[in-house]
């Protein structure tokens, strides 16, 4: 949706990259990350997501409908020392061919999307998805409640994909539900 990539360029604008990625808490702790290959980052931002994962030896391919974000992700993967593919897409709209060992999604609900995710994912990869649920109302009750999860909606939104790990609000984490699967 345009309003939302140019709130996001709006907020990105201006920014300076950080010389360390700080990856989502899930993402650095799951013991189910495979041990490198293709990883496909979705609504990758800034890129924090994707730069950790280029430094543990994945070809990373980072998407994200903000020009200014993929920008801030790019500057920081030099500074790492490390390369990512930078897609600036419109996520309503995104289609790619191919398939990753690794397919991210972090904080970003788009309901359709997560319905073509299992299109993604190679034989035997993994699926790791976390976003705002109807908890994280309660902290933000200024935030789109479209853009937050009913209890228990996220795993009826994944085809085709074996779930080995769901959790909604769990400790450290409320207002946030997770799946990891994997095909």
């Amino acid at each position: 949706m345009k309003e939302d990539i140019d709130r996001w360029n709006a907020k990105f604008a201006g920014r300076e990259a950080g010389d360390t990625p700080s990856p989502d808490a899930l993402l650095a702790t799951t013991p189910h990350l495979p041990g490198g290959g293709l990883a496909l980052d979705l609504a990758s931002g800034s890129g924090q997501n994707a730069v950790w994962l280029a430094m543990r030896g994945f070809d990373v391919t980072a998407v994200d409908g903000s020009l200014n974000g993929m920008r801030l992700a790019l500057s920081l993967a030099r500074r790492c020392g490390v390369a990512i593919r930078p897609v600036v897409a419109d996520l309503d709209a995104f289609e790619m061919a191919g398939s990753f060992d690794l397919v991210v999604v972090m904080n970003y609900l788009n309901r359709p999307l997560y319905r073509r995710l299992h299109r993604f994912v190679s034989p035997g990869g993994i699926l790791i998805v976390k976003t705002f649920n109807r908890d994280f109302l309660d902290s933000h009750p200024r935030f789109n409640p479209a853009y937050v999860l009913d209890d228990g909606e996220l795993p009826g939104l994944i085809d085709g994909l074996t779930v080995i790990e769901h959790a909604e609000s769990p400790p450290g984490d409320a207002g946030r539900s997770h799946l990891v699967c994997r095909r």
